[in-house]
């Protein structure tokens, strides 16, 4: 999962860069600017669809995780609850404290 989110997230930083470098390189007036719009567009689209992709993932990971930790939450109760009811019958029972009769104060 790390590995194909570092890998999206290199894709969008080198999508960044490659906008911002082609058009530093490029010496050009507004007018032809305007006709790279379309282009610039659809890599900023694909850009965007890479960007939720990682949301995606991410919510998902973090669906699973609290799945688990629900589960394990559960289980250390239950866990629990049976070790309280086990040791209740395995207890013994407190001995009877013997109470002085007047003779023996």
């Amino acid at each position: 999962f790390m590995d194909s989110r570092d890998r999206i997230l290199n894709i969008i930083r080198s999508y960044d860069f490659k906008i911002a470098e082609t058009f530093q390189k490029l010496n050009i007036g507004p007018d032809k600017l305007n006709s790279y719009g379309g282009r610039v567009r659809e890599i900023l689209d694909k850009r965007e669809v890479l960007g939720k992709k990682i949301i995606d993932q991410d919510l998902t990971l973090m669906g699973k995780i609290d799945e688990v930790r629900s589960d394990t939450i559960r289980e250390l109760k239950k866990t629990q609850d049976t070790g309280l009811k086990l040791h209740s019958f395995t207890s013994t029972p407190a001995t009877p404290r013997r109470v002085k009769t007047t003779k023996e104060v």
